[in-house]
């Protein structure tokens, strides 16, 4: 059984669940108007992590039992699915990267992992937020969040990116559902995440991480990888 991560990111996540849920048995429900919409032209540029395939396995269980509970909702396939680490130029519409910006994004996501070592992030459980359910992930041993803090340094010094303009990501969450239209279920879809609170999803090993264009979901064909890492 893994470990159930550090404290402060437990709280998060914890508190993410109480209001979420509370939030979706109140007929509160986030719906995203853009996940349908054809003409949403918001890109940016991210660097992300992937789970092995063990975890993404597991994932991929959970995707089909919510889809028994609410199908007409956006699910992410196991090709979608991913861990930010950081925003490097925000999903906007203006989005416009030149060849020399976007080589300089390689350039210094680079620099920075080259002294990264292999690190591990434990998944154990789920959460629900008003917009989504999330699978919790842990960085118990801070690897991750010293990564984001020299990726963050290393780009604030560009004034051609915009760092975590979206949110300031301090999780190693990867979403596995977003909700597209008001829920049908909401008593079976919050029993549903409390069940799986606990659930121990597997360890993945880091070892590569991938810089890429993509839209604000990750969609499947939207995605256009810049550069892979390996992280020895």
């Amino acid at each position: 059984m893994t470990d159930i991560g550090d404290a402060s990111t437990h709280t998060i996540y914890q508190r993410i669940w109480e209001k979420g849920s509370r939030s979706i048995l109140n007929g509160e429900t986030d719906v995203d108007p853009m996940i349908d919409n054809p003409d949403d032209r918001r890109r940016g540029v991210t660097l992300i992590l992937r789970p092995d395939a063990s975890t993404l396995a597991q994932f991929q269980s959970v995707v089909r039992e919510l889809k028994a509970i609410e199908p007409d909702q956006y699910f992410y396939a196991h090709n979608e699915v991913h861990i930010t680490v950081l925003s490097v130029v925000s999903c906007n519409v203006d989005y416009d990267a030149s060849a020399a910006e976007l080589q300089h994004y390689r350039d210094v996501t680079r620099s920075c992992l080259t002294d990264t070592q292999r690190f591990d992030l434990s998944f154990r459980g789920l959460t629900l937020s008003a917009g989504g359910v999330l699978a919790q992930g842990y960085d118990n041993s801070g690897a991750l969040g010293a990564l984001r803090e020299q990726l963050r340094s290393a780009f604030q010094e560009s004034a051609s990116t915009s760092v975590d303009q979206r949110y300031v990501i301090k999780t190693a969450h990867s979403t596995l559902m977003r909700f597209r239209k008001p829920i049908d279920k909401p008593e079976a879809l919050v029993d549903y995440v409390k069940h799986r609170r606990s659930t121990d999803f597997g360890t993945t090993r880091v070892t590569a991480a991938e810089l890429v264009e993509n839209d604000w979901y990750h969609a499947d064909g939207q995605v256009q990888l810049l550069e892979g890492f390996s992280i020895s």
